[in-house]
């Protein structure tokens, strides 16, 4: 958070794969870093924690610093967790310069024996420059890329019996880098408690473009052995003076079995 520390490690090698390449030269010893990843990944998540780091190509950052951008709030972005940090080196380097700067002092008081020794002292060292906010943001998605399992098994595991069917094009609007201009619709399906059970990014607000999503979250109904739920919320075409809404017809399988759609007041302008 407010310093720099280095990192040592040593290098892993088979005594079968040393042992080959000493008995011919055609052999050549396999080398791993014992912080490689094929090596960590083979301890438990305990082991795993102990870790206090995570690397990337050229540089590792602390945990403590990957916790700061967990918090997705508004206003909370790379570039603000990157002058929290920074101001956290800049205070350290500030006041380990002044300590140091105060005990060269007392060799030159008055009545030292050290005054009349003519010694040259070094300056301070100058404050090492902090990374781009561009490596915070990749260590944090290298972070985010080892609990991909748990965030699944919890949206997995999510079933509700009133459920929301909602539809916007904000979200694709803010997708930057590769992925901008690839997406124009963001669905997703909540539940009563305001959990998402499942999201999807399409290019078109289509039957063929949401059936999937639709089969998938009725499939994992039927792998939990779960109710079909009782009434889903929609944000428009709940009527059907033109016929079958296209909500029906994606969730067919639980209209059958009496799931009502209805309008969702709240989102409804005109009220």
């Amino acid at each position: 958070m407010s310093g720099w520390y280095s990192m040592l490690t040593e290098v892993l090698a088979c005594n079968a794969c040393r042992k080959a390449a000493k008995e011919s030269e055609e052999h050549s010893i396999g080398r791993f870093l014992s912080w490689d990843a094929c090596i960590l990944n083979q301890l438990s998540p305990a082991h795993r924690a102990v870790f206090p780091a995570v690397l990337t190509l050229r540089r590792g950052m602390d945990k403590q610093v990957i916790r700061l951008m967990r918090d997705r709030t508004e206003g909370n972005t790379m570039a603000k967790v990157w002058r929290q940090v920074l101001e956290s080196h800049c205070e350290e380097y500030l006041q380990r310069k002044d300590l140091y700067t105060t005990l060269l002092s007392q060799y030159k008081k008055p009545g030292k024996i050290t005054r009349n020794i003519c010694q040259q002292f070094q300056l301070p060292p100058a404050r090492r420059e902090l990374p781009c906010p561009k490596l915070l943001r990749k260590a944090f998605l290298i972070a985010e890329a080892e609990n991909i399992e748990d965030y699944r098994t919890q949206i997995m595991s999510s079933f509700g019996k009133v459920l929301k069917y909602d539809s916007t094009k904000k979200i694709c609007k803010k997708l930057s880098g590769d992925g901008k201009g690839t997406a124009e619709w963001c669905t997703n399906v909540a539940n009563e408690l305001g959990q998402i059970l499942t999201s999807v990014l399409t290019c078109e607000e289509s039957l063929d473009k949401m059936r999937p999503m639709a089969e998938g979250l009725m499939e994992r109904y039927r792998r939990a052995d779960e109710a079909p739920p009782e009434l889903m919320y929609v944000d428009r075409g709940c009527c059907r003076i033109h016929g079958v809404s296209s909500v029906e017809q994606l969730f067919s399988e639980w209209t059958d079995r009496g799931m009502l759609v209805r309008l969702d007041l709240s989102l409804d302008p005109s009220i």
